[in-house]
């Protein structure tokens, strides 16, 4: 039972760390500066984790740096739907867990892990997602959600793939991290910036401030860093199957949580989006217990 260590770490710096601090920061100027420096310090980490511990250049790690590249797509892609609303983003971050579980079923050999209950919990979620999407302001978190959805599913299911093959920690994160920073410099020179929110638009040239936003993405970047670090280790200690369910169902709940509460994201709610919140979370209530 010792994944249990490194999976509860893991609630703790993605699901709760991780969202608190995306959504402060993607209200500010400059939020493609702000995304590629977050990457720098990622790669930074993963750097000094290689020098550290070792590293060899592989086909394999060149490989994982092309992941890394549409990785960086899907963060950026997940920042913009969480400035938009991060307790509705939390509902339909079951779109990469339940790819990297069907790619874990299809290829891994995993599917001896379904069971009815599952598929319920996987139908309830997909309902609460079609009840959110027909009010046409979700359309454009929807957008985002396709976009991060598709990638981050592709890259869950690399994760499980690369620690299958003993992949180490410091091929993994120099491989990742390091396409994900190429990534970000791509989207800061390529991608055209969208409209600031009245709320982050105004520039603030305070010194403290500019402390304050650095330690801020420091922070970030700390906690998806060893995110992933602890990812990466659950995939080595337990199947994909069983695993993933835990992380679909914190990501739907926790971040939900913080998005309603924390930054009063409740208030603009209609009665069609609340039930679609108690279907979703009925949803991923039924995964957890569907596993034994």
């Amino acid at each position: 039972m010792f994944w249990q260590i490194p999976v509860s770490l893991r609630l703790v710096t993605a699901y709760v760390a991780t969202p608190i601090l995306i959504k402060k920061i993607v209200g500010l100027p400059s939020l493609k500066k702000n995304f590629c420096w977050q990457y720098l310090f990622c790669f930074s980490f993963s750097v000094v984790w290689a020098l550290y511990f070792g590293f060899n250049l592989s086909q394999s790690v060149l490989i994982l740096i092309f992941i890394g590249l549409a990785n960086s797509l899907g963060a950026y892609a997940y920042w913009q739907a969480t400035k938009i609303s991060l307790s509705k983003t939390s509902l339909f971050m079951q779109a990469d867990d339940l790819i990297g579980m069907f790619l874990g079923y299809l290829i891994l050999g995993e599917v001896k892990f379904l069971n009815t209950g599952l598929i319920i919990g996987i139908l309830l979620c997909f309902c609460a997602v079609g009840i959110l999407t027909r009010k046409e302001s979700n359309l454009a978190l929807v957008k985002w959600v396709m976009i991060y959805g598709t990638i981050w599913g592709g890259v869950i299911f690399a994760t499980r793939y690369f620690a299958l093959e003993g992949m180490s920690f410091s091929q993994f994160l120099f491989g990742l991290y390091g396409g994900s920073f190429l990534g970000s410099l791509l989207i800061l020179s390529f991608v055209p910036d969208l409209e600031e929110s009245e709320e982050g638009g105004k520039k603030d040239t305070k010194e403290t401030n500019k402390t304050r936003l650095f330690l801020g993405i420091a922070s970030l970047a700390i906690a998806v860093w060893l995110s992933m670090v602890l990812g990466y280790w659950v995939m080595n200690l337990s199947p994909i199957a069983i695993a993933q369910p835990i992380f679909l169902v914190s990501e739907a709940v926790l971040p939900a949580i913080i998005g309603l509460w924390i930054f009063k994201e409740a208030a603009t709610l209609t009665n069609r989006e609340k039930f679609a919140y108690i279907v979703g979370i009925a949803g991923v209530l039924i995964i957890a217990f569907s596993y034994r």
